[in-house]
C-alpha cells in the first residue's frame, strides 16, 4: 500500500467515528422518544405539542369507545332496543346518526335536542352501563317530544318529562304538583315503572325502569 492510500484510509476511518462531544444519532432518538413519553426534559414548545397530541389521542379513543358501545347497545340492550321500537311506532325513526358522541364539560353526561337528537358525552361515561342508562334517559325525552310535542320552555311539560331540571325548587314543586296525577299514571312507553331506589348511576339518579316485568328490568 502506498503512503497516499494509507493516508486516505486513515482519514476515512477517523471520519466514520463520532467526535468525543458528539451525541450518537441513535441515542438522541431514544432520548427524544423517552422525553415525549415521560414529559421530562421537554422544552415549553415540545411540552405544548405533546399536550396537544395527547388530547387528540384521547378524543379519538373516547369517540371510538362511545361509538362501539352505542352499536352494541342498539343491538344487545333490551332497554335501548325497546325504546328504538317505541320511537319507531310513535312515528319517529331514530337512526344511529341521531345519537352523537361528542366531548363535554363536567356539568353533563348527555342531552336531548329536538333539532340535533341525542348527545352522548364520550368523555364522561364511567362504563357501558352508565352510557346505557344515559341513552335510555335521553330516549325517553325523545319519545315524549315525538309523542306529545313537548314544549321544553313550558315548566309543566318539562316537569312531566324530567322534573329535576325545573328552574328552582319552588317552581319545580309547583309544576310537579300540577301535573303529578296525570303524568304519574302515564307510563308510556313502559307497561309499568318501578320506583325502587338503587345506587346512584348518573342522570337517572338511581331510579330503575322496568320493562315488561321486574325480572327483565332489574339487571
Amino acid at each position: 500500500m502506498s503512503a497516499t492510500e494509507a493516508g486516505n484510509s486513515a482519514d476515512a476511518g477517523s471520519s466514520s467515528q463520532s467526535t468525543p462531544n458528539e451525541v450518537p444519532a441513535g441515542f438522541e432518538r431514544w432520548r427524544q422518544s423517552l422525553a415525549r413519553f415521560t414529559g421530562m426534559g421537554l422544552s415549553d414548545e415540545e411540552r405544548a405539542e405533546r399536550a396537544k397530541y395527547d388530547e387528540q389521542v384521547k378524543l379519538a379513543t373516547d369517540w371510538d369507545r362511545c361509538e362501539k358501545w352505542k352499536s352494541e347497545l342498539m343491538t344487545r340492550s333490551p332497554m335501548i332496543i325497546f325504546m328504538l321500537k317505541q320511537l319507531r311506532l310513535a312515528g319517529c325513526e331514530f337512526p344511529a346518526s341521531a345519537m352523537q358522541c361528542h366531548p363535554c364539560d363536567e356539568t353533563r353526561v348527555g342531552g336531548f335536542s329536538p333539532e340535533h337528537g341525542i348527545l352522548m358525552c364520550q368523555n364522561r361515561f364511567m362504563n357501558k352501563k352508565h352510557m346505557e342508562d344515559t341513552l335510555a334517559h335521553e330516549m325517553i325525552h325523545a319519545f315524549d317530544h315525538c309523542r306529545f310535542k313537548v314544549d321544553w320552555s313550558n315548566l309543566r311539560h318539562h316537569a312531566c318529562s324530567e322534573h329535576p331540571l325545573c328552574d328552582g325548587q319552588e317552581a319545580a314543586e309547583k309544576a310537579v304538583n300540577e301535573v303529578w296525577e296525570s303524568c304519574f299514571r302515564d307510563t308510556r312507553p313502559f307497561d309499568e315503572v318501578s320506583a325502587r331506589r338503587g345506587r346512584h348511576e348518573g342522570p337517572i339518579e338511581g331510579w330503575r325502569l322496568v320493562v315488561g316485568g321486574p325480572a327483565e328490568g332489574s339487571r
